[in-house]
């Protein structure tokens, strides 16, 4: 949608071209190509446009972010299918480069843009700051507050004091906060909070009007309209200026440096099969039986019949029993530290990077970690949390429970 609105903005606004919005890169997509609405005569297919078009003159084919939308089998399909004369990548990590020879006979062609020159086009940032172990001290001092709380606060403030740079250049600039929920809190939201009411909550509570909040959730989205004006109620302009500060993004998040992975490590997801599975020919096929079980049967953690069965694993396990509390404590005490009164988690901070292309390897080589103490409020997250995870995470077929259903019974059990 991007591309189709910088198009429009090139072509008279549109009057000199006509686009689809039919798009897709995934399996499912697929069906985009069966039917793709009227053209030549009729009800046409998107692989016919493509065909048609071909006849008629060459194309050109545009692959951007071409470092991960390409090499798999349905993009070598896409590309066959349009035969291009020419193919321009562009990425800022590309994988292969052309050889001296494709170069000289003019078979492939590079064109290198110094990051230099991007960032004093506005395109990208000077550099990425993180968060500083200055900066949460000084908030903690003020009042206990979450890890949560703590995120929201700094990136707040941190708006306001751009919004005022911006006015001091005389800018009629407002600076955007982006919040990004985890991707599972939707199947969380009942153990710990639901972030995005917490988030909402929390703005609210600053006087930001409803107005003023745009959402982007996969089945929910809100106030996105003329969300790229700058003075529109949440975003700068892509631009190059003389105050530093405003040539920077600024992240807060609460992050453990050591939970930061490279994109290169999921890079093998997509490539294509080489070994293949064949039924012989001399193999009958046969039909199984269908058993079905009811969701109270197996899925679900039942007490009190488990949390009895439960007791009498873990006294076995610790050498306890239930009539004897404090020579309990003697036997427990050899394998947990009870001395333990205060949780911490780890948050990343002092980074500055300046490789985007090396982001992940940078923020870990950079960053420090600094010990957060959890609030009574985290800590029971937390703890409900682990009682999600442990059931989520059970490889055992016999032992698997749905842990939105279940992690309150083990929490209970565990509790006793």
């Amino acid at each position: 949608m991007q591309s189709k609105n910088k198009l429009y903005q090139y072509f008279n606004e549109g009057t000199d071209m006509h686009l689809k919005d039919v798009k897709g890169t995934n399996k499912e997509s697929k069906k985009l190509r069966k039917s793709g609405g009227v053209g030549y005569g009729g009800e046409a297919i998107f692989d016919d446009f493509i065909i048609q078009t071909r006849k008629e003159r060459d194309l050109v084919l545009i692959v951007d972010e071409a470092h991960i939308e390409t090499d798999t089998k349905l993009a070598n399909e896409v590309v066959d299918l349009f035969d291009p004369r020419i193919v321009i990548k562009i990425t800022a990590t590309p994988k292969t480069l052309p050889d001296i020879s494709d170069v000289r006979q003019k078979r492939a062609g590079f064109v290198e843009v110094s990051e230099k020159d991007v960032i004093e086009s506005g395109l990208i940032k000077e550099k990425i700051v993180i968060q500083t172990k200055e900066e949460i001290e000084k908030l903690s001092e003020k009042r206990q507050l979450s890890e949560d709380e703590i995120m929201l606060e700094l990136a707040y403030n941190k708006r306001l004091e751009l919004k005022k740079i911006y006015e001091s250049l005389g800018l009629d600039i407002n600076p955007l906060v982006l919040i990004q929920l985890p991707s599972d809190f939707k199947e969380k939201e009942e153990i710990e909070t639901n972030r995005k009411d917490f988030v909402l909550s929390y703005l609210k509570a600053k006087d930001v009007k409803e107005k003023e909040i745009a959402i982007w959730l996969s089945n929910e989205k809100k106030n996105l309209d003329m969300i790229e004006k700058n003075n529109n109620e949440r975003m700068p302009e892509g631009h190059h200026y003389e105050k530093e500060e405003l040539n920077k993004a600024y992240i807060f998040t609460n992050y453990d440096k050591n939970h930061i992975s490279d994109i290169s490590e999921l890079e093998n997801k997509n490539k294509i099969p080489v070994y293949f599975t064949e039924l012989k020919k001399d193999v009958k096929k046969i039909c199984l039986e269908t058993t079905y079980h009811h969701r109270t049967d197996f899925d679900i953690l039942i007490l009190p019949l488990w949390q009895e069965i439960f007791l009498e694993v873990m006294d076995r396990e610790f050498g306890t029993n239930s009539q004897l509390s404090n020579e309990n404590k003697k036997s427990v005490g050899t394998r947990i530290d009870f001395s333990w009164t205060r949780v911490s988690n780890q948050i990343i901070v002092d980074a500055e990077i300046t490789s985007f292309d090396n982001f992940a390897n940078e923020i870990k080589r950079k960053g420090q970690n600094f010990d957060y103490h959890f609030s009574r409020l985290e800590m029971e997250k937390l703890y409900n949390s682990l009682c999600f995870q442990e059931l989520k995470n059970q490889g055992d077929e016999e032992a698997k429970y749905n842990p939105a259903s279940s992690w309150s019974q083990l929490k209970s059990a565990l509790n006793v």
